[in-house]
């Protein structure tokens, strides 16, 4: 078969292809070709290494990736950095890959029919990393549960054989990376609780395919005769003989990472409390956390991001705010290790490096949260005398969100634009200078509400009648008769600047305080 032929992957194994176990270091096991067969994809580029062992299947998140774990099949999800935008060249992302000792990649094109670059092609060839093509627009998940089931179709055809246990222990042996590369092994949602029932670390490979009251399979986590946790494992499918197998012989590995985490807990506790006493209205009690951290280096020293977590449309007391902290704690964690959490004014409070992705970071908050959220993030701070201020800055952007509707995504401080300022007037302030400047178009009946979005588009397009028309679906000429409407309400906000200033103004400060949430 010649090289880079896109030819299906059951092709695959021909004379000329790399022994298995192409990565060094690797146990013999799934290879590239083998996935690709399992997932129905087209190998094209790189065929001289699909042979390469895999040691796990990994979704890349974001259009630029940060790292490529060495010997894992990566899935990329191929799109533009921003709507309109060309897609991403994926020459960079090939060359990264192989020199980071990946085994292979897989790339979802969008949905339509693209082929192949043939630069890209050409430079995978050269470092033959294969490359795997899916169906335009393939769901990412579809696309792992087929790729995963490589490895237990092994086991099942070998149930003596541990490689899935060595799969599960490759890497970091803390708790949120083991309770991870579990359920991702299993394909299946991976609990672990205290005695108590409270949830210390969990991991769902796919929450979307588990119907809610499904009895999970429980193992009992010991140390010395005395349980310290239970393993829970969710799973439609009836688990194999060797797939059980790997559940127990985890089993003390999970309690060493229990103990770990346990003593992890205990030396965060007083960054825990000089962090509280930092972000509280007490100056003195904060001057004296402020030197005991850079005494004690409570605070790892880099730029710092506050993320302020609050429940969207609901509230949660001070034990509902604990339970969702720890559910937090496993995606949190799994981005970066030294990650704070607290509950503090009523919400989550998350201390992150600068260099987390926030948007990746939310979405694993909202797979794990049973409410919709309101989040908000600060800008970074360098030095812990910024840390209050940073908080407060995160803990508007959080309220504003809130207030205008935001859910389940980032509202960044530095992105708020005008309602920073906005939100500082008074209350009565804000609702009266509304009044009088919208009148009858700041009600609530289904005339005001369309005025509104009028208004907005019109400003939105920078006053272009023809593409705010074509934004409602409108005739132009409609959409100038209800701008002339607008206008004998309002006046003459097309002619007059600073009537107009105090319009849109006005517009924003009615989103502000326009209670979305009820």
């Amino acid at each position: 078969m010649a090289e880079g032929d896109p030819s299906p992957c059951r092709a695959l194994g021909a004379s000329g292809a790399e022994p298995p176990g192409g990565v060094p270091g690797q146990e013999p096991g799934p290879t590239v070709g083998d996935h690709g067969r399992a997932g129905g994809l087209r190998m094209v580029a790189g065929a001289l290494g699909a042979e390469r062992t895999v040691s796990r299947v990994r979704l890349l998140e974001g259009v630029s990736p940060t790292a490529f774990d060495r010997g894992a099949l990566s899935v990329l999800v191929w799109r533009s950095a921003r709507r309109g935008a060309p897609l991403s060249p994926l020459r960079p992302l090939i060359s990264r890959a192989a020199t980071e000792g990946a085994a292979g990649l897989v790339i979802i094109p969008p949905g339509r029919r693209v082929d192949p670059p043939a630069d890209a092609v050409d430079l995978a060839n050269e470092l033959r990393l294969p490359v795997l093509w899916a169906e335009p627009g393939a769901d990412p998940l579809v696309v792992l549960e087929r790729l995963g089931r490589v490895a237990f179709d092994a086991q099942a055809r070998a149930p003596e054989d541990r490689g899935g246990l060595a799969q599960v222990l490759r890497g970091e042996l803390g708790l949120h990376p083991l309770v991870e590369r579990l359920a991702l092994q299993l394909r299946a949602g991976v609990r672990v609780t205290d005695v108590g029932g409270a949830p210390l670390a969990e991991h769902f490979a796919d929450p979307g395919s588990l119907p809610d009251g499904l009895e999970p399979v429980l193992v009992p986590l010991v140390h010395r005769d005395r349980q310290v946790g239970t393993l829970a494992v969710y799973r439609l499918r009836e688990l194999a003989d060797a797939e059980r197998t790997v559940i127990e012989s985890i089993g003390p590995v999970l309690v060493l990472a229990l103990r770990v985490q346990a003593t992890e807990d205990e030396s965060e506790a007083p960054a825990r409390e000089c962090l509280a006493a930092i972000l509280g209205e007490d100056l003195a009690a904060r001057e004296s956390a402020v030197r005991r951290s850079k005494r004690l280096v409570l605070f790892p020293a880099r730029p710092t991001v506050f993320v302020v977590i609050m429940p969207f449309g609901v509230t949660v007391g001070r034990v509902g705010l604990d339970r969702l902290s720890r559910l937090f704690e496993s995606p949190a964690k799994a981005l970066d290790r030294r990650a704070l959490l607290l509950v503090h004014e009523g919400a989550v409070v998350l201390v992150v490096s600068e260099n987390v992705d926030l948007d990746l970071l939310v979405r694993g908050l909202n797979r794990r949260a049973p409410v919709a959220l309101s989040v908000g993030s600060s800008r970074p701070v360098t030095d812990v005398r910024g840390f209050a201020g940073a908080f407060r800055q995160a803990q508007r952007a959080t309220t504003i969100g809130r207030r205008i509707g935001t859910a389940n995504r980032v509202n960044r401080y530095h992105d708020l634009g005008v309602y920073r300022l906005l939100y500082q007037l008074p209350e009565h302030e804000r609702r009266a200078f509304v009044q009088e400047t919208l009148g009858t178009v700041a009600g609530t009946d289904q005339e005001a509400v369309e005025s509104r979005r009028v208004l907005r588009s019109f400003r939105r397009t920078n006053g272009n009648v023809a593409e705010s028309a074509r934004q409602l679906f409108l005739h132009h000429n409609t959409f100038r008769q209800r701008l002339a409407k607008l206008q004998s309400v309002l006046g003459d906000f097309l002619g007059d600047a600073d009537l107009r200033l105090a319009v849109f103004v006005a517009l924003d400060l009615h989103r502000l305080d326009n209670d979305l949430e009820g």
